[in-house]
Parts: structure tokens; sequence; C-alpha cells
């Protein structure tokens, strides 16, 4: 059971209505600590569009980040996001690692290809997150198979 409690005020949802939470911690620094990241991530979570879906961002991205690049590049990119066409009706903030682990799984046996399409991810992720769009990225640490 713990022994620190404490209730705390987050900040304000999008109505103007207090936002409290009751967090709890074994000891004072850990609970000084978890106050201190559950309002980052209630501020955080403030910001962020749940609405947008994957294959919408990504073909933002693509548009965005990638237009000035080769159209052999270009293409190259388009393809490697319809791999990833069975996250596109996903929401950007509901992906989560498990999806994008199943998703390499399926092409794991092409090794090349699983390496560029994380890559590929990534990359949409972390514009994702610069835009606050989502909060983590999902690709971390996504087990792939070696190069040889």
């Amino acid at each position: 059971m713990s022994k620190y409690t404490r209730q705390i005020t987050l900040g304000y949802d999008k109505n103007g209505n207090r936002v409290r939470k009751r967090v709890y911690a074994d000891t004072k620094k850990q609970l000084e600590q978890l106050i201190i990241e559950e309002k980052r991530d209630f501020q955080q979570s403030q910001r962020v569009d749940a609405t947008v879906k994957f294959g919408t961002y990504s073909r933002k991205w693509l548009e965005t980040y990638k237009s000035n690049t080769s159209p052999r590049t270009y293409a190259m990119y388009r393809r490697l996001l319809d791999h990833c066409s069975d996250l596109d009706y996903l929401q950007m903030t509901d992906i989560k690692r498990s999806d994008i682990q199943l998703l390499i799984n399926d092409i794991y046996n092409k090794p090349y290809l699983c390496k560029k399409v994380v890559m590929t991810l990534d990359q949409v992720f972390k514009a994702a997150m610069l835009e606050e769009i989502v909060i983590k990225n999902p690709v971390a640490k996504i087990s792939k198979p070696d190069i040889i």
C-alpha cells in the first residue's frame, strides 16, 4: 500500500472545468516526480489533436516534408507508406507499439524493407510529435530483422 498520497489540480479542460487527480507513491521523492509527470502529461494531452488519422497525416507528411526530394525518392516513400495501409484508418493517438510490430511482422522475411518502413514511420511520428499531434513515438524499439 502507498504511504504518500496527494490530490493535485492538473489544470483546466477545454470547457474551463478544473481537472483533479489523486496520486499515490511509496516515497515523497516518487510522489513529487509523479506529480510533475502527471501535470506534464495532462498539459501535453490538452494540445494533442486526437482526431487525425494516420492515412491523412502520412499523406500530409509526404507532401510537406518529402515534396522537394527527387521523384524517385518521393515514389519510394509513397511505396513504403503503402505498406502501412493497415494503419490508415487509425487515429494517430491510438496507434500503439504493438500495431507497428504487427505491421513489421507481416514483412519480417524482407529485412531491408522492414528497415525502410521503420525508418519512414519513425520520421512520420517524430514530425507528428513536433506538431503536437502525438505525445509519444510508438516506433521506438521495434523488433526488426538484421540485414545481412
